[in-house]
């Protein structure tokens, strides 16, 4: 089954920027629930979390030509098989990346951890039932018994699953909304508004350069419309670390 999900990227950007409209509408609310400290680290730590997902993605690129209920030999079952263990590794990886900030410090970062650790056990658990899924098919291959599978069932729960992936991913780019969130200062100005990032000019370039290994021209340029969550999840976080409107610490 093809992994790789389309994010309309307007929609998703509308619904999520009502979060943030209404969060920032009081400089209280940031220095209660979002003060700096920490940010740069649980940014970098984020992005590296995506990287994992990233490495997943690119394993689904390699099989999605592969029908499950098409598989010409038991061969390409085992390593549709084999991927969705390596997957859940990695995904266990991303997880236990942001764990250390699931903690009443930042109350933003305990959202966005919080959230990722949901999608991550729901991507875990997505992958559980794929796997169970094709190793059923499977046997029925083994034992040669192709003349009874069930082809619309089979389908049926392929799209259930599917559409559950969806949704959690759905929640990953809402995340990365989030964590530009994050990254806004609780300094005011001279004029009592929020125009700063809580980073230094050094890590707002440390991070840019872990947003450049993400590979191919789909995590290029801005937000758009085609692209994946995970794609519009490091185009959302690059779009706010390369607005040169933001101040930084050190300015």
């Amino acid at each position: 089954m093809k992994k790789i999900f389309i994010v309309s990227a307007l929609f998703m950007f509308c619904s999520c920027v009502a979060f943030g409209a209404n969060f920032y509408d009081s400089v209280d609310k940031i220095k209660e629930f979002n003060p700096d400290g920490r940010k740069y680290d649980f940014v970098k730590d984020f992005i590296f979390s995506l990287s994992y997902l990233q490495i997943n993605d690119e394993r689904s690129k390699k099989v999605s030509g592969l029908s499950f209920d098409k598989l010409d030999n038991v061969q390409k079952g085992r390593e549709l098989i084999s991927g969705f263990v390596k997957d859940n590794a990695n995904i266990r990886v991303s997880k236990n990346l942001l764990k250390k900030y699931i903690t009443p410090e930042n109350g933003l970062m305990l959202k966005v951890a919080d959230l990722f650790t949901e999608v991550c056990d729901e991507l875990i658990a997505v992958n559980i039932s794929e796997r169970q899924l094709l190793t059923e098919f499977q046997e029925i291959q083994e034992k040669q018994e192709l003349d009874d599978f069930d082809g619309k069932e089979f389908r049926d729960r392929q799209r259930k699953l599917a559409s559950l992936r969806r949704d959690s991913l759905k929640k990953l780019f809402e995340a990365s909304m989030l964590v530009t969130k994050v990254l806004v200062s609780d300094k005011e100005d001279r004029f009592e508004q929020l125009t700063m990032l809580g980073i230094t000019s050094r890590e707002r370039t440390k991070l840019l350069e872990k947003l450049d290994k993400f590979g191919g021209k789909e995590f290029d340029g801005e937000l758009r419309e085609g692209q994946s969550f995970l794609q519009g999840s490091i185009a959302i976080i690059r779009e706010v670390l390369m607005d040169t409107s933001w101040g930084l610490l050190d300015d």
